[in-house]
C-alpha cells in the first residue's frame, strides 16, 4: 500500500495487531502503531541499554527484529529443564558465551551452564548486549574461532 508517498507493509500474526512500518530503503525503517511500539519496547528490554536503543541498530538488525517479533510460537507445551545432572554428561569441548551487557537472568543461565558443563569455556564478551553478533561481529566470530582452536589443534 502507498500513503502520502510510502510504501506500508502490513504484517497481521501474533497477537492479531496489524505491524506497520515503512521502508523507503534500508536506512529508513521506521516502525508505527501498537505492535512496533510493542516490538521496541521488547527490543530494548531484551537490548538491555535503555530508551531509544532500537534506533541506534543497524537497519538489518532492526528489520529482522521486526519480521520476527510477531511469529508466532510452537504451541505444545516446552520439555523439561535440563538438570545439571544432564548438562554434566556432556563430553565433548563446549563454549558458553555471555554478553557483557546482558540481563541478569540470562547471565545466571549461562553461568549455571558453564558451571555444569565438565570443561566448559565461559567467555563474557564486554560491552554488548544479547545481540553481540550484530554489534560486534569480528569480537563474536574471534571468540567462536578461538575455540575452535583449541579444540581442532
Amino acid at each position: 500500500m502507498h500513503v502520502n508517498g510510502v510504501d506500508l507493509e502490513y504484517v497481521d500474526e501474533g497477537a492479531g495487531v496489524p505491524v506497520v512500518f515503512s521502508h523507503g530503503g534500508s536506512s529508513d525503517l521506521r516502525w508505527a502503531g501498537a505492535a512496533g511500539d510493542a516490538a521496541s519496547l521488547w527490543f530494548e528490554l531484551v537490548n538491555n541499554r535503555g530508551p531509544g536503543t532500537v534506533d541506534e541498530q543497524p537497519a538489518a538488525l532492526r528489520r529482522m527484529w521486526l519480521d520476527n517479533f510477531p511469529a508466532t510460537r510452537p504451541a505444545s507445551p516446552p520439555p523439561a529443564p535440563l538438570r545439571c545432572s544432564q548438562l554434566g554428561s556432556i563430553a565433548v569441548p563446549t563454549l558458553a558465551v555471555a554478553a557483557g551487557y546482558g540481563m541478569r537472568y540470562s547471565r545466571l543461565i549461562v553461568d549455571r551452564l558453564a558451571a555444569c558443563i565438565p570443561g566448559c569455556r565461559l567467555v563474557v564478551v564486554p560491552a554488548v548486549t544479547h545481540f553481540m553478533s550484530y554489534q560486534e561481529p569480528d569480537r563474536f566470530n574471534e571468540t567462536l574461532l578461538d575455540r575452535l582452536a583449541t579444540v581442532t589443534g
